[in-house]
């Protein structure tokens, strides 16, 4: 009986361990599965002042930032932001120390190669029971491709817009969506419109 109960002890401990070994494993899925992601995943601590407590390891491999050494505060993710770009990173911080909920930001960071990159932050914040900020959640995605996406078509229609205004043309654009018609100084001429009280709302 002694034995029984010795192996009872046995076979629960090893029981415990197969339990552990396979949350474990599932762990380990979980966080390569976060490795390869498209998504910077970090999270800051409100605790003595607002500090990075997390950042997930393909800040190196998506930016080329030294993850290990935001995770230990040998650098910071402010080292990285571009000057130009520091207000609106800051903005959103803010807004969450305010009592901002959800909050998105776009803002430049140089990697440690001198590459430039886009980003954008996506962010929760946690809030304590008595309203203090407690933690931001955030993702940050490559935004680069993107951005220059729509640098290139703002050129584009500020370009049109040059080209049509130079050929005399009147044009008339109607967003049917949020039914607003915009047209030109010169529609409004050949119709005998008077263009600064034009109505682009109807």
């Amino acid at each position: 009986s002694s034995d029984l109960a010795l192996l009872e002890k046995v076979s629960a401990h090893v029981s415990h361990y197969l339990t552990l070994w396979h949350q474990h494993k599932l762990l380990q899925q979980e966080q390569d599965l976060l490795e390869q992601s498209p998504a910077v995943l970090m999270q800051w601590r409100n605790l003595h002042g607002l500090s990075l407590s997390y950042v997930s390891g393909n800040i190196d491999t998506l930016f080329d930032l030294p993850a290990e050494a935001l995770r230990q505060k040998q650098a910071v993710l402010e080292d990285f932001i571009l000057p130009s770009s520091l207000n609106d990173f800051n903005f959103l911080l803010t807004n969450h120390q305010s009592g901002v909920a959800a909050a998105e930001a776009h803002f430049q960071i140089k990697s440690r190669n001198n590459k430039l990159f886009w980003v954008k932050l996506i962010s929760r914040a946690f809030f304590t029971n008595d309203g203090r900020l407690d933690a931001i959640h955030a993702m940050l995605i490559d935004h680069t491709a993107n951005r220059y996406t729509e640098v290139k078509l703002t050129e584009t229609n500020q370009q049109m817009r040059l080209l049509l205004d130079a050929s005399g043309l009147g044009t008339w654009d109607w967003n049917i969506q949020s039914d607003v018609s915009k047209v030109n100084r010169r529609w409004c001429e050949m119709l005998g419109l008077d263009y600064e009280l034009f109505d682009s709302s109807s």
